[in-house]
């Protein structure tokens, strides 16, 4: 399957639940913080994926780590 092509995380319906709510308190004006941790590979790429699809028309910022701020622990 292509990057193109999107599907739906697995098993991860009560985390989507609980960020698509925290993105309906956004949209309402209310402000909050998310924190989204796991080790490598645990899908968290993919499941905020899935969040910013779901979260169209509104407006989301993103950004990564690149190999420069590796050393650094709060580069990002």
């Amino acid at each position: 399957m292509g990057r193109a092509e999107h599907r739906a995380p697995l098993e991860r319906d009560p985390e989507l639940r609980e960020l698509r709510a925290r993105l309906d308190d956004a949209r309402a004006g209310t402000g909050g913080v998310v924190l989204v941790e796991g080790s490598a590979g645990a899908g968290k790429s993919t499941v905020l994926t899935a969040l910013r699809r779901a979260a169209a028309p509104t407006t989301v910022l993103s950004a990564t780590g690149g190999d420069l701020e590796q050393e650094h622990g709060f580069g990002v």
